[in-house]
């Protein structure tokens, strides 16, 4: 693979080596998923795991789902 692809910040998505799916209960508001979701990032991001979000709603997150924020850790730059 291409190294510069690879260590893109905008390609790094498919480096990522876990998936974490959350099905949408109707009954809750979009504000609670919000804030759920943000405090489980943000315990992510200071504890160093890589971690970005995919959804309808990222913009509304902390650093906005992390997609493309550098104040988010990444693969690349987590010790081996």
């Amino acid at each position: 693979m291409d190294t510069l692809l690879k260590n893109s910040l905008t390609s790094q998505t498919v480096f990522f080596p876990y998936l974490l799916e959350i099905d949408i209960v109707d009954s809750f508001s979009t504000n609670k998923y919000v804030d759920n979701i943000s405090i489980l990032l943000k315990r992510l991001w200071d504890n160093k795991y890589p971690v970005i979000v995919a959804a309808d709603f990222e913009n509304l997150l902390s650093e906005a789902g992390g997609y493309k924020s550098t104040n988010v850790p990444f693969p690349a730059s987590i010790p081996c």
